[in-house]
């Protein structure tokens, strides 16, 4: 039911931005954002209704690209509403090409490999589902881009300690909602504290976002 929310929530977001904001800086990359964002809520909206293992490998795949893909579009949307501009910088379009491009090669074949999901298990508590142990590769992915992501936040707080334009109080949501995703997963893997092993906690925060 919370993802469902979520899902249905960035729905009439997105819908209000393309009818009220579009003429604002970063409009199309935050609804390029919110749109990535829902694929990577989608294929877990019903996960704990739909226990078929083959239905839950590939909503874990779907739902990592989502996830990868929204960072990226949260990085360049930061670029854009700000105005700064770094997201022309060649390197940093190369590396999340890279990553973006990486993982659609990487995925199909990950059976061979187990670069990006190193196993799949079924676990019974706190539900029955299939958790997913993140590879070598995909971690590799999440750590480079924690860089170009706290440059991103950096900029944003820095847009808003210095602009004068309206809508402050929801940068500052936004802000404070990005970061709850953020922080789910680094609890979600540096501690014990969340109860769903191998389930991407960092959904949660989404309903806060």
């Amino acid at each position: 039911v919370l993802l469902a929310t979520t899902f249905l929530t960035q729905g009439l977001i997105a819908a209000w931005v393309y009818r009220y904001q579009w003429d604002q800086s970063g409009a199309k990359w935050f609804l390029i954002m919110v749109g990535t964002g829902m694929v990577w809520v989608l294929p877990y909206t019903f996960f704990f209704v739909v226990t078929n293992p083959t239905y839950q490998y590939v909503a874990h795949g779907i739902g990592f690209f989502g996830a990868l893909s929204t960072v990226c579009a949260f990085v360049v949307f930061a670029s854009t509403y700000t105005e700064a501009g770094f997201h022309h910088n060649r390197l940093l379009q190369a590396h999340l090409g890279v990553i973006i491009g990486g993982y659609l090669l990487l995925a199909p074949t990950n059976n061979m490999h187990h670069l990006l999901f190193a196993d799949f298990r079924a676990v019974s508590e706190p539900f029955s589902y299939i958790a997913v142990q993140r590879g070598v590769v995909f971690w590799g992915m999440l750590l480079s881009l924690q860089i170009p992501g706290l440059y991103a936040y950096y900029r944003l707080v820095t847009h808003l300690r210095s602009s004068q334009r309206h809508g402050g109080g929801q940068l500052i949501l936004f802000i404070v909602g990005a970061l709850s995703i953020n922080t789910l997963d680094y609890v979600d893997h540096l501690t014990t504290l969340l109860p769903m092993d191998g389930f991407p906690d960092a959904l949660l925060g989404m309903f806060v976002f």
